[in-house]
């Protein structure tokens, strides 16, 4: 003969089992791993914005100190690398040599997969600004505009900060990557 369940005694002894715990941590460890790379990219797109950004600001930034100063300012560009510096007697051939009576202001390192290439419009191997017009040109008064491409390999991400010869700077995405930002780069 069969027994009468109590139902009682059932309804007060409420809980998971492990079965139902077991599926739950499968199913969180499944939704976070397909989240993750995701997030990584995000990171690492936002780092090399910060990046484009920071340089853009320095650029303005040593416009404004060459007119403070009443003195040529330059920017050198390497891969991983920039300084901002008033212009010794020597010119300067990387980012941490700057030459001789050379007055650093600036000078940013960048280690998280963001590369930096320089192009300028005369071949030269910087940015330079004139003390009295705020003109991007050297102390030849030669057309010394040009733009850094700032480059992330993670996601093939591309942001251009351009300076025209009036020192004026604009950033744009020359491969339409960061969607936030123009396209012509021109």
């Amino acid at each position: 003969m069969l027994e009468p369940v109590n139902v009682m005694r059932n309804a007060a002894q409420r809980g998971f089992t492990l079965i139902e715990l077991m599926v739950v941590v499968v199913l969180v460890s499944v939704i976070l791993a397909l989240a993750i790379p995701s997030f990584k990219n995000t990171l690492a797109r936002k780092r090399m914005e910060g990046v484009a950004s920071e340089l853009a600001t320095d650029i303005q930034y040593a416009r404004s100190e060459a007119a403070q100063r009443n003195a040529p300012v330059r920017i050198i560009v390497g891969a991983n690398c920039y300084a901002v510096h008033v212009v010794g007697t020597t010119a300067a051939t990387n980012c941490t040599t700057l030459g001789t009576n050379a007055v650093n202001l600036k000078t940013v390192q960048i280690t998280d997969g963001t590369n930096l290439v320089f192009a300028s419009n005369n071949a030269k191997a910087f940015l330079e600004f004139d003390p009295v017009r705020g003109m991007a040109v050297d102390s030849a008064d030669a057309d010394s505009s040009g733009n850094v491409t700032v480059t992330n390999s993670a996601g093939n991400w591309q942001i251009q900060a351009r300076v025209t010869k009036q020192g004026r700077v604009k950033l744009c995405s020359p491969n339409n990557t960061v969607t936030a930002l123009a396209t012509d780069c021109s």
